[in-house]
């Protein structure tokens, strides 16, 4: 198990169905008309037409927020045979959806509060996204957590709390845990401190590659029927009779404005939920509770971690996550009330003293201080409840309601569980649309056992080792590159087949390759340099000068493929820097 990933092999567990049955079950699954459809690209070309689309169709439901909730809505609603839009005013994933903890997890930490029916659900989830949803996303993820003396939780309190979690997840655990000695927590986890170790709990969770989960389930939504569109605004609610009948929105890129008619509009905006709830009722008091959680992205060799590790803070004993992430160790995350512009998020200096304070104070021997800090990445958490002191006690639960207009609407909930939230609204929906306009789904909710693209057929061990050879990657980045695309990967290997040049590393010492670029903008939908340097891959957070030095190139490549003129170019270099220095932001305050 190499930096405590495990490869995609070892979990291929449709490696050996033939593409000739996997095809059939898809066609079986979504019928032969939208199997024909999955045969077509997710490129910048089919946003034109679903643009066109959106002014000149009625809808069933309109879904407000590309995140991974609302994804996984249209998906779901699609699936069901209900005419569905998504628009999302910036790109697909691009508030919290792509910048977690990375983590697919049951939420060991929620027992403390009782929230036993939460990591229940959580655990049930996650077994479903790394055996039938997402198995080219998902993987094993072995987790240490130390307890030493006077300090965080003590070792009866964390043994019962491991057995319960076992007890949760059932016959759907990913692995069994184990309670260690302290020589046996050093072997395991040579990273840890020694002085006052007295052991730790060994256990399972998984690791989750968020943003191409996010993106898999937006063009899983596409392939099943659904009208997706990136850097489409919601500027209004149009009403009749008092209800909500459909939305105005503009185009980004053109800013032209249109009227997306629907029966039914839903609001999965996450943080920005309140803006399109007060879109409904100015007066509505039906609010969120907005807490920021960042992350510190570091070289793995500075803390030497082979497992992913559960440490506490000193100042308040809040859970802190170190996850092995190739090079690298994301180490997060915070929780604090947050008042301001959900589109201006950042670290600050006190968040980042937070973190460091959290690692040196477990691993003293570490030593690690802000100049090890390559980059930081911040997002918001929409929490339905506004209950608890402190934000770290407040619920994670999701929450449906309905607004005076009739706009359904959620709130809360976990990346990890957004599959089961989405099923939830889409029955809430259902409801309604019977009720109101005799509309019935064609279906009940199927995606707890339909694989996100890339998924239905994953590659084995020998066709990956074929890849290697063909496109003269290494294992590594064959590894990295297959838990972006799982079978789609193919596109990638073609692309290089075709061009040797595209194999060329985009940054040296980092895994992505140029074919990835043609590959984001013809089967991604990636529209901006941002799109592909935040989202498609990592590169922003995981190159030293985030990526600024590579960047023109990519954008000659994005260019050539979607016709940008010159000034589009600066624009998007432009963009992209103002997008790093928001990463480094802490270091001037």
């Amino acid at each position: 198990m190499k930096g405590g990933v495990a490869p995609l092999s070892q979990y291929s567990a449709g490696a050996d169905f033939s593409r000739k049955f996997a095809l059939a079950y898809q066609a079986c699954i979504i019928g032969e008309e939208k199997a024909r459809r999955c045969k077509m690209d997710f490129s910048f070309r089919e946003r034109q037409d679903n643009l066109e689309r959106l002014g000149r169709e009625e809808f069933d439901i309109v879904v407000i927020g590309g995140g991974i909730t609302g994804a996984g809505i249209a998906w779901d609603a699609a699936l069901r045979g209900f005419s569905t839009a998504l628009i999302e005013k910036g790109d697909f994933g691009s508030g919290t959806s792509s910048r977690s903890s990375r983590l697919i997890h049951g939420g060991l930490r929620y027992l403390r509060y009782f929230q036993v029916d939460l990591v229940y659900e959580a655990c049930q989830e996650r077994f479903l996204l790394l055996k039938h949803i997402a198995p080219h996303m998902v993987r094993p993820l072995p987790f240490i957590y130390p307890v030493y003396k006077g300090h965080g939780m003590g070792l009866p309190e964390l043994r019962v709390g491991m057995w319960l979690y076992d007890l949760l997840a059932f016959s759907r655990r990913v692995g069994r845990y184990r309670m260690l000695g302290p020589d046996e927590a050093l072997k395991v986890e040579p990273a840890l401190e020694k002085a006052g170790l007295k052991g730790a709990a060994f256990f399972y969770d998984c690791l989750g590659n968020d943003s191409q989960i996010t993106l898999a389930t937006v063009k899983a939504a596409y392939k099943a029927g659904a009208v997706p569109l990136n850097y489409v605004e919601a500027i209004g609610l149009l009403k009749s009779q008092g209800k909500v009948r459909g939305v105005a929105v503009r185009d980004a890129l053109t800013g032209k404005e249109l009227e997306v008619k629907a029966k039914l509009v839903v609001n999965a905006a996450g943080p920005w939920a309140d803006q399109i709830l007060a879109m409904d009722s100015p007066s509505y008091t039906e609010g969120l509770r907005l807490t920021k959680g960042i992350h510190l992205v570091v070289r793995r060799e500075r803390i030497g971690n082979q497992n992913a590790m559960t440490i506490s803070s000193p100042r308040d004993g809040r859970f802190v996550f170190l996850i092995p992430w190739w090079q690298f160790t994301i180490i997060g995350t915070t929780d604090t009330d947050y008042q301001g512009d959900p589109d201006i998020v950042y670290a600050d200096a006190e968040d980042v003293d937070y973190l460091l304070e959290a690692v040196n104070h477990t691993l003293p021997h570490v030593e690690l201080r802000s100049e090890d800090v390559i980059s930081t990445f911040a997002a918001l958490r929409p929490l339905a409840f506004k209950g608890g002191a402190s934000p770290y006690e407040v619920s994670r639960k999701h929450r449906i309601f309905e607004t005076p207009g009739g706009m359904l609407c959620i709130a809360g909930g976990k990346f990890t569980t957004y599959r089961k939230m989405a099923c939830d609204l889409v029955d809430k929906a259902a409801e309604k649309l019977a009720k109101e306009f005799s509309r019935f789904p064609k279906d009940k909710c199927r995606t707890y056992q339909t694989p996100l693209p890339g998924g239905e057929l994953l590659p084995d061990g020998e066709t990956l080792a074929l890849w290697e050879k063909a496109t003269g990657l290494s294992k590594e980045q064959m590894d990295y590159l297959s838990f972006s695309y799982g079978s789609e990967l193919e596109n990638v290997v073609r692309l290089i087949q075709a061009d040797s040049s595209l194999a060329e590393p985009i940054v040296p010492g980092l895994p992505y390759v140029k074919a990835q670029i043609i590959h984001a903008v013809r089967h991604q939908m990636a529209i901006t340099l941002k799109d592909f340097m935040v989202r498609r891959t990592r590169i922003l957070y995981e190159a030293p000068d985030g990526g600024l030095g590579a960047a023109p190139e990519v954008a000659r490549l994005m260019a050539a493929e979607q016709g940008w003129d010159q000034a589009r170019v600066e624009k998007e270099l432009a963009d992209l820097r103002q997008e790093w220095e928001k990463t480094q932001r802490f270091r001037r305050s």
